[in-house]
């Protein structure tokens, strides 16, 4: 499991509640698949910025869709960018749904940022965790324990920060830093996810 929340940050709000619907399943063992809704702030190139977003994952067939609304204010101007990536069998799929264009890419340039959840086992990502940092505490967070990690990394001007993350079976659930903060809001771990959840939306324009 890749350090990070790259992966972690894709989605938007603009599907169906029908669409939404994922029913949870036993959490004993690894996370074979999850549905979760995120919120964060941060700064980018100096403005604020604020990312809601969701992302469905399913370990077996490494599908992924990941929605994202970026919310950014510079100077007393807010713009918004609404964006949706799906990896499937056929490629992925880069959607800009502020513009309703579609770009597509081989399905191999898309990072799995979960490989390995399916397979986790704790005290070998322990030791991975403690070459790049430390492990302060264990607390529950959205009624999972979690191992908090601590580490360096560099914020948006290039500078060292203290960055902790919630990591629930290899699964970062929350990050907290003095530039960015990230919260998990709903976590439905083993979720079942509709198959059409990764069908790609009609009525975009290519720009392959």
């Amino acid at each position: 499991m890749k350090l990070g929340y790259a992966g972690l940050i894709a989605g938007i709000l603009f599907i169906s509640s029908c669409r939404n619907k994922t029913t949870e399943v036993t959490v004993d063992g690894p996370i074979k698949s999850f549905y979760l809704e995120q919120k964060g702030t941060g700064l980018t190139e100096g403005m604020e910025m604020e990312i809601l977003s969701k992302i469905w994952y399913n370990a077996k067939t490494k599908n992924i869709a990941t929605e994202m609304e970026y919310k950014t204010q510079n100077e007393g101007s807010t713009q918004i960018h609404k964006s949706l990536h799906i990896s499937n069998e056929e490629g992925l799929f880069m959607i800009d749904l502020t513009k309703n264009t579609l770009y597509k890419l081989p399905k191999e340039a898309n990072k799995d940022e979960f490989t390995g959840l399916d397979d986790y086992k704790e005290q070998e990502f322990i030791t991975e965790l403690e070459t790049r940092g430390k492990i302060v505490d264990r607390e529950q967070y959205l009624g999972k324990t979690c191992i908090v990690f601590e580490t360096e990394e560099p914020n948006d001007n290039n500078q060292p920060e203290k960055t902790r993350y919630w990591f629930y079976k290899g699964m970062p659930l929350k990050l907290d830093s003095p530039s960015r903060k990230i919260e998990t809001v709903r976590f439905d771990e083993n979720a079942r996810i509709p198959a059409d959840r990764y069908v790609i939306p009609e009525g975009l324009t290519s720009l392959n």
